[in-house]
């Protein structure tokens, strides 16, 4: 049985790390939840038949967090930390997922566990 201490979260921004995106404070929060939206999706179909294999031990999804200007919304990915799988996709998704949308609508689902090597 996992226990929450087992899972964490990953945050991976509301746009692929090279596109701008909308801000809390200055743009309509209904916006920035639909770019999140759209962002979680796509990352839900670049990842999906790694996501059916890893069931429980990787999600994405939409969150919000209270914030002095409103409500922050973000991507996470919500990882098992037992499964090295999990935290492989994870950490692939932070540090080398396609960076623009152009990249993120090409690229074809993966269908292997990414490889990130860690800092010791």
């Amino acid at each position: 049985m996992r226990t929450l201490s087992d899972t964490y979260s990953v945050p991976l921004g509301t746009t692929p790390v090279s596109e701008s995106c909308l801000q809390v404070g200055h743009d309509d929060p209904i916006a920035i939840r639909k770019e999140a939206i759209r962002y979680c999706e796509e990352l839900r179909r670049l990842c999906a038949p790694l996501m059916s294999e890893l069931g429980d031990a990787f999600d994405i999804q939409v969150v919000s967090h209270p914030h002095d200007f409103g409500t922050y919304v973000d991507v996470e990915a919500i990882v098992d930390g037992r499964s090295a799988a999990a935290v492989n996709l994870a950490a692939y998704l932070e540090t080398e997922a396609p960076s623009t949308w152009q990249e993120l609508w090409k690229a074809r689902p993966i269908t292997e566990v990414p490889v990130v090597a860690f800092d010791q």
